[in-house]
Order: C-alpha cells, then structure tokens, then sequence
C-alpha cells in the first residue's frame, strides 16, 4: 500500500512537472513561431515534397535541388501528417501534435537513461527528469518544427539499450545500433554516436556485437551517403550550399587558418550554453554571460567527472567525441547543439552540487540547502518557460502573420517563373508557392555579431541577383532579427535607400517588394 501511494505521488509530481511544457504546446499548436529557425521550414517544405509524391526535393528553391543536407527520417514523419491534411498552414497543429507525443518520447528515455546512469539514487533520477521537464531551451526546441527531440530520443534509446560494458549481449548491440543508425538518419550530427559504439565495442574486444552494431549503423551511414552522391546539385554557390551540403559549405566557408579562431569562440560558446542550460536566462549582458560561463565551467567539470565513473564506456565516447565535433563546427554551439547531452550535464550538475555539498557542510545543512538549490533551479526554469516562451512565441508569429499576409498578395503579384531573395524564403513558399533563397550569413560572423556582414549580403544582393536571375528582393523590417547591434536596422534602411540597382514595387503588410533593376548593378 505504502509502494502503490509513492508511486501515485511520483506520478502526480511528474504531470504536475509537465504543465510548463504543456501549456507552452498549447500556447503554440498553431505552430506560429514556424520560421524562427529557417531549418523548420525546410523540414515541412521537403515534408510536403515527399508525401506529393516529388521526391525528396527543397521545393521552396529555384530548380527544386534535391535535399541532400537533411536525412530524411524527420520529414518523412511529417509528410505522414500532410498526406491526412494537406491544408497548409491548417495541418501544422498535427505537425504540433506530433511534435508533443516526440517531446513526451524524448522525456521518457530521458527517464531510462537516468536511471540507466543514476542506478538506485532516486532523487538524482527524479531531479534530473524534473529539470529536463522544465528547461526553456529544451522546451522551446520540442515545441519548434524540429528534429532535436526525435534526434536525442533515439541517442538516449541506443545508450540505454547497449547497456553497461559487462553486459552488453548480441541482441542489445543490434538494437542499439539499430537505434544509432535511426537517429543518424534524423541528424547527420549522429556520427560521433556511431563511432562511440563501434569505439566502446572494438576497445572491449566484443568483435561479435561490433558487427552486429555496425550492420543498421553503417547501412544507414553508407545508403545516406549514396543519396547524396546520386543527387547532390553540384555549385559552388555558397548560398545554395547552405541548403545542400554541410561538408562542401565547410569546405567553401572554413580555411584552416581559421581553425584556431573557430574552436577558440566554439570553446566559450559552448561553456556559456552549459551555463544557460542549468541557469536559463534571455538576457545577453556581459555580466550575466560572465556568471553562465563560471556556471557552465562548474557544470561541464562535474559532469566529466560523473562520466568517468559510469559503467558505459559507450556514453563516455560519445560525450567526448560530440564535443570535440561541437567544438570544430562552423557555427558556434548553442542549447540546440547539447540536446542530445541534456541529461548529463544536468545529472552531472546535480552530483556536483552534491558532492560538494557533502564537503563542506554536514547532513542537515546539506539536505536544507540541496533542497533550496534544486527548487530555486526548477522554479527559475518553469518561471521562464511560463512567462518568456509565449511571449517569444507570439513575437514570431507577428513576423508569420506579415509573411503570410505579403503572400496572399503575392501569390496574385509575382509569375510563377520569377524567384526571389528572401530572409523568410521556405515560408513565403509554403504561403504563397513563389520560390527564393536566403543570403546567407557566413560562419565567421558570429564571432563578430556586429551586422556587417549582413550589410555586406544586403550590398551584393543585386550583384548575386543577376548572375542567378532573381527578380525581386523581400525585406521585413524584423529579417535578420537574431542581429544584436541597436543601430543594425538603421543601417539596413540606409543601405536600402541608396542601392540604384533596386526599385521599390510594393509595400504589403509591412513587407516590401523590390525589383532589382536588369543589367549590371
């Protein structure tokens, strides 16, 4: 009687730990924050493509390339739901459901894995499932038209599946590589999880399971991999590479003079985002960034130590490998890039604090202030996520709403055979079905974040328009919106004001239309 009550009240806690991220998905079932990522709109457009029978294409482009940047496990779970209701932007509330029955999945492995890692130490379990529940950034990723949740949800079910190193049997190395190569065909980004496993398994001498693992991990590396050699577009176009390419963009965009400077801003990046994962906060300031890195260092020092006393060697590798890809990636790790590693530098934070705790202060006082810490975190984080997430919500959905009414009139405005450069390119397709192509920015500029190079972009875009035979240029006075600098959209007017090669055909709902001029600009 005594189990069955604490099990009820576990379960009660863990609805009531829910309604954070619940009431962020039903504040947003409508999906209109679609576009805040560019990559979510890729997804329902290559997702529209597949279930129209048109193949695996990015259908919002000029020339429709085949996609050959994102696996396609992930649209192809969308194109199921455009199939049911091809009504856009009607069915992205099953989209959105979709989205919460995967956020639900994710949290559930989540739970196994921590038990898989914690053992019998509840609290620790608990804790790290309660946090996880209710961080914003994860949050607000699940509730996105993303592959984040699936990604990590089949990561976290390949480690707990494998097991610890002395146990680990023929069929659990196959179901885990089954898992692995699953979640590399959601996320290329999975490949330091397929060379972990094969690392874990050939270090251990399990030539056997090692096979077995390979079998779905490397069948799905290699039929990925022949896809994208059949029917990759072949450009040097920067732009386009963006859209078709990860290693040729790298290759275009990353010298190796560069990589010093990469990792070095890659290394701070990623610290701060640690921080902001047990600390969440919106603000950039110099000093709150300064507190997040302090956090984050604490939080990735005591997650390498809880690492190092698991039994996986699994998880081990793949923590070091992951970072070391996160670290050399062309684009500085943010929250999104960590989420397949949420739960250990949450659970390693939580050891952390204990054990240092357990240094310094004795039972009683530790058990106060342990307590005190846990609540204060998770109440933070269900705070912003309550009060932050919606209003972040409703801001892009003023930009969707602009887009979409700029292509209700487009739609009647612009042919059929006219493209356009446009920031929001993928969900003034979806809206309106006029193909274009974001400028985009290039690595190195966030390292900087001034604005410049946007400027650069907005400058060249006549130029670029004529060797691509573009038409027109959208702009929205919100395009850009990740730019910090206050004086950035004064500068892009001004820039706007002064190009000879651009005509102003039209403004709608706040959206303009320009007609870059024929000829050399």
């Amino acid at each position: 009687m005594l189990i069955s009550m604490r099990r009820l009240i576990t379960v009660a806690f863990f609805l009531l730990a829910l309604l954070p991220s619940g009431f962020v998905f039903w504040h947003a079932r409508e999906a209109p924050h679609l576009g805040a990522f560019q990559d979510d709109s890729l997804y329902v457009t290559t997702a529209k493509s597949l279930a129209e029978g048109r193949g695996y294409r990015i259908l919002s482009l000029p020339g429709e390339p085949y996609m050959t940047k994102y696996p396609p496990l992930y649209p192809f779970l969308l194109s199921l739901v455009w199939r049911l209701d091809n009504q856009f932007p009607q069915n992205l509330r099953w989209v959105m459901l979709i989205q919460w029955l995967i956020w639900l999945a994710f949290l559930t492995t989540l739970y196994l894995t921590a038990r898989f890692l914690a053992k019998d130490n509840n609290l620790l379990i608990h804790t790290t499932l309660l946090l996880a529940a209710v961080a914003p950034a994860f949050v607000y990723l699940s509730a996105s038209i993303m592959a984040e949740s699936l990604f990590a949800a089949l990561v976290l079910t390949s480690i707990v599946t494998l097991g610890a190193d002395a146990k680990t049997t023929k069929t659990q190395a196959f179901w885990a590589g089954c898992a692995a190569g699953a979640a590399f065909l959601t996320k290329s980004a999975a490949l330091p999880l397929i060379a972990a496993g094969l690392l874990s398994l050939a270090l251990r001498k399990r030539w056997v399971q090692g096979v077995l693992y390979a079998l779905p991990t490397v069948g799905s590396l290699v039929a990925w991999r022949h896809w994208t050699h059949t029917h990759r577009l072949e450009t040097n176009d920067v732009n386009l590479l963006y859209y078709l390419d990860y290693v040729e963009f790298y290759k275009h965009t990353t010298a190796f003079s560069d990589l010093l400077l990469l990792v070095n801003t890659n290394v701070s990046a990623l610290i701060e985002s640690v921080g902001r994962l047990v600390v969440f906060t919106e603000h950039d300031y110099k000093p709150i960034r300064l507190v997040l890195v302090v956090v984050g260092m604490f939080a990735s020092y005591s997650t390498v130590v809880y690492l190092r006393r698991t039994k996986s060697s699994y998880i081990q590798w793949f923590f070091l490998l992951y970072c070391i890809q996160s670290l050399l990636w062309n684009y500085p790790p943010n929250e999104r890039f960590l989420f397949p590693l949420l739960i250990v530098f949450i659970a390693g934070s939580l050891a952390g604090v204990k054990q240092l705790l357990e240094r310094w202060a004795g039972f009683l006082v530790k058990s106060v202030l342990l307590t005190v810490w846990i609540v204060t975190i998770t109440g933070w984080g269900a705070s912003k996520t309550l009060l932050y997430l919606p209003t972040f919500v409703n801001t892009h959905g003023m930009r969707q709403q602009r887009i979409a009414c700029f292509a209700d009139w487009a739609r009647d405005h612009i042919a059929a055979e006219d493209a356009v450069v446009a920031y929001r390119d993928a969900d003034l397709y979806l809206y309106s079905g006029v193909k274009g192509i974001r400028l985009q920015r290039l690595p190195g500029a966030f390292s900087r974040g001034l604005g410049e190079d946007v400027e650069e972009l907005l400058k060249g875009a006549p130029s670029y328009a004529t060797r691509t035979q573009l038409r027109y240029l959208v702009w929205d006075r919100a395009d850009y919106y990740d730019v910090p600098d206050v004086s950035f959209r004064a500068r892009m007017e001004k820039i706007l004001g002064e190009m000879n090669s651009v005509r102003l055909e039209a403004e709608v709902c706040g959206v303009r239309l320009y007609r870059f001029e024929r000829g050399e600009p």
